[in-house]
């Protein structure tokens, strides 16, 4: 079937991604106890089985020690966000991003009333040299936004040296560390990158930002927060969590199930198998087919940055780069995506995007 338009600006999951089975299940399987108890208001910190489930869990898949009492449930990165600049920031205070950088943060902070500083991003991540400069020269942020891993949408890593760096301005500076970390573990190759809050070592610098949404569904809205237990207590005194009790225990719960009896590890490693495989798959045809464009293969998540200089056909959408850039620049770049597509579709997208260069170039000949 021919499809009229292919997004491949979109960083949704496809349908064949989704585990609904896995969690219809999970759901059933759930003890009258724990159902009950999911049921209930219940602050997030009390819920000791989602902490310690998924401590083991990250112990295991980071490589580096995670204790319960440094994590804890949350509905998902954005709302995470949100409450973070209350907790941690305040209106008029500023938050540092990457520019590049995830396009919808920036309308969080926003929101939240922060003034946004940008520095650049490389190959190698945020420009931590950059910043740097910047606070000799007396820039005093609140917080610092970064994604460390297979970032969004350049598709890089923070690189070891610059996240080291990043983690002793924090301390040197007073700043605090907000790495959106939800790509982390979807890795192509036999390990991820460590974890910022690997480097923090007790000094309460870095807030980890983790979600389901890319390991499991987006529509689950659970996701996790990483970061040394004072900073876990300052955001459960927040007035949400204080009224509402805990961010979606019924949904937190069947995850707990499934991270308990292994089933989350085995569908994650198959999400890597398939966005790797993809991947491969969307390079070798821009490779092949539009020799001009220029990127990165990127070694985890679901994002490619590339320079496409040719018109973007109708059948074809991706996200623009000035999209992703606060500074509106970067736009002759374009996210694509290998998440929404398996490989017959996302080749049909590069044959579009080479016919319509084609066309361009005969255009431009002929003139």
């Amino acid at each position: 079937m021919l499809v009229e338009v292919i997004h491949l600006g979109k960083g949704h999951p496809s349908p064949s991604l989704l585990p609904d089975a896995m969690l219809r299940q999970a759901l059933a399987g759930l003890t009258s106890a724990r159902s009950l108890s999911a049921l209930q208001y219940r602050g997030a910190a009390q819920d000791t089985n989602f902490r310690s489930a998924l401590a083991a869990f990250l112990t295991d898949r980071y490589g580096h020690q995670v204790s319960p009492a440094a994590v804890l449930p949350t509905s998902g990165i954005s709302l995470t966000l949100a409450m973070a600049c209350q907790v941690f920031a305040a209106a008029g205070d500023t938050v540092v991003c990457g520019d590049p950088t995830y396009f919808l943060a920036t309308t969080i902070f926003k929101t939240a009333g922060m003034a946004l500083h940008t520095v650049p991003v490389d190959a190698q991540g945020m420009v931590v040299e950059a910043l740097e400069a910047a606070l000799r020269s007396g820039l005093r942020p609140a917080l610092v936004y970064c994604i460390p891993a297979y970032h969004n949408p350049a598709g890089v890593c923070l690189s070891p040296e610059r996240a080291e760096r990043l983690v002793d301005l924090a301390e040197t500076y007073g700043f605090r560390i907000l790495a959106d970390e939800p790509y982390t573990l979807l890795h192509y190759g036999p390990a991820p990158p460590p974890c910022l809050m690997s480097l923090d070592r007790g000094r309460g610098r870095v807030i980890g930002l983790g979600s389901f949404s890319k390991l499991l569904a987006p529509g689950l809205r659970v996701g996790w927060l990483h970061a040394h237990p004072d900073l876990i207590a300052a955001f459960c005194a927040h007035g949400t969590l204080r009224s509402g009790g805990g961010l979606n225990p019924w949904m937190s719960a069947a995850v707990t199930a499934l991270m308990e009896d292994g089933s989350l590890g085995a569908h994650v490693d198959r999400l890597r198998t398939t966005l790797s495989a993809r991947m491969d798959v969307l390079t070798a045809s821009l490779e092949a087919h539009l020799p001009d464009c220029t990127f990165q293969r990127p070694a985890g998540g679901y994002f490619l940055w590339t320079r496409l200089t040719s018109p973007i056909p109708d059948g074809v959408a991706v996200l623009s780069g000035s999209r992703c850039s606060p500074s509106g620049s970067c736009r002759e770049q374009a996210r694509l995506s290998v998440s929404l597509y398996d490989a017959p579709m996302l080749q049909e997208a590069v044959s579009r995007l080479a016919d319509a260069a084609r066309d361009s170039s005969a255009l431009g000949r002929a003139r």
